[in-house]
């Protein structure tokens, strides 16, 4: 059973997610639109999240399709994880999380709990 019914459409929430291609180059971006652009849609990722979570949360696991299961594991994923940046890319005091660039704490939170309630 798809969960398209819902409300916004799972496959609508799951294009929301896709990395931004201006993200491969950010350290050379200047535009100000641009920058705004990329950090309107970092903000907006968590509500997205959310707003996945509550789709899976309206519907028993049981109810969820394995093609559901799988656009929902795919989507979640890489912004539920942490990367802690490689030592030699910068000092000890600039150390942070590689995602910090595209993700937030809290859709990394929200991401989590998708997985974890989901699956």
């Amino acid at each position: 059973m798809s969960l398209d019914h819902l409300g916004p459409s799972l496959s609508d929430l799951i294009k929301k997610l896709q990395l931004p291609a201006d993200y491969a180059r950010i350290e050379h971006i200047t535009e100000a639109s641009t920058l705004q652009e990329l950090d309107h849609w970092k903000q907006g990722v968590h509500l997205v999240l959310d707003q996945i979570l509550r789709l899976v949360q309206a519907k028993c696991t049981e109810e969820l399709s394995l093609e559901d299961q799988g656009h929902i594991i795919f989507a979640s994923s890489p912004f539920a994880i942490e990367f802690p940046v490689q030592p030699d890319r910068l000092s000890a005091e600039h150390e942070k999380n590689i995602l910090d660039d595209w993700t937030t704490h809290e859709a990394r939170q929200t991401a989590q709990g998708t997985l974890i309630f989901a699956f």
